[in-house]
């Protein structure tokens, strides 16, 4: 595969995953991506900062959803070499007017990277999943 970003799996996602970068609980069955409605569209996140710790409170940027809830499915990639995972987080984040919205690690979260895939507004449930980019590293 090139290009980047993971393709679209023909399978229906299964129940969405608790959004745990609140409380992180692995998926109990593999997450595939979404479908995808915009690959070249894509979402920047950013978070402040980029390098947070477990129990701390984070930023992320995301102007292009200014004003809504989003959803996001990320990638999950643990420090201590177990195998990344995936999923899907509902009402992630609700997005202030400014683009700004605040999301909190537990104190137990491990030391990792989310990185941040596809985002969709919460509101358009049936579909708009649009390219993400964002990442975090929790040390």
């Amino acid at each position: 595969r090139g290009g980047g970003g993971v393709e679209p799996f023909p399978l229906p996602l299964p129940e969405p995953v608790p959004a745990r970068l609140a409380g992180y609980t692995a998926p109990a069955v593999p997450v595939f991506p979404p479908e995808i409605v915009s690959r070249e569209d894509v979402a920047q996140l950013f978070f402040q900062p980029e390098i947070a710790k477990p129990g701390q409170e984070v930023a992320v940027q995301a102007e292009r959803f200014a004003g809504k809830t989003i959803d996001v499915y990320w990638k999950h990639s643990f420090a201590d070499g177990r195998p990344a995972d995936f999923g899907v987080a509902p009402d992630w984040c609700a997005v202030d007017a400014d683009g700004v919205c605040t999301v909190s690690l537990p104190p137990d979260f491990p030391r990792s990277r989310i990185e941040i895939l596809y985002a969709r507004g919460a509101a358009v449930q049936s579909g708009g999943w649009h390219t993400a980019r964002g990442s975090l590293d929790v040390r």
